[in-house]
């Protein structure tokens, strides 16, 4: 059984509903696996081998930004809804990511980033209609004292 808690820590009990250690949780992916019927529902198409992945990854990204399972890394390829898929057609429930809220690759989403960046691609220190009325749409359903809005880049 698992359990999802917020800020997207996973929490695993046992059979007896003790939490597991360390080590069984950095297991989960595996262990909440469900292989896909065909390969063809997701394309699961990679660029690039794992192990050509891995050595640019060590080359160019700083060790900062760790990756998760040093060991054996699992490749994902494509987001779809709630799931993640690694480069062998393997579906993954992603509760761990910052989109969970609508899904990777969510159609209205896509639609507003493209209708924006076709418009302009903009930040909060511009000034421009539309982020001052999302703000506004976005206080309108908030209670009465949260009157402002700050946008950040992050989760």
């Amino acid at each position: 059984m698992f359990t999802v808690l917020p800020f997207s820590t996973i929490l695993l009990h046992g059979v007896d509903n003790t939490p597991r250690k360390d080590a069984e949780i950095l297991t989960w992916p595996t262990k909440f696996n469900t292989k896909l019927s065909s390969t063809k529902d997701v394309d699961c198409q990679q660029r690039l081998p794992k192990d050509e992945t891995l050595r640019l990854r060590h080359n160019f990204i700083g060790k900062a930004c760790e990756i998760h399972f040093k060991d054996n890394p699992i490749k994902i390829v494509r987001g779809l809804g709630t799931y993640l898929y690694d480069e062998q057609g393997n579906r993954y429930l992603d509760c761990v990511n910052n989109v969970t809220h609508v899904g990777h690759c969510h159609p209205h989403v896509i639609r507003a980033c493209d209708n924006q960046m076709k418009e302009l691609n903009t930040n909060n220190r511009f000034l421009h209609d539309s982020i001052v009325q999302y703000a506004e749409r976005i206080v309108a359903k908030l209670p009465e004292k949260l009157k402002v809005c700050y946008f950040t880049c992050t989760g």
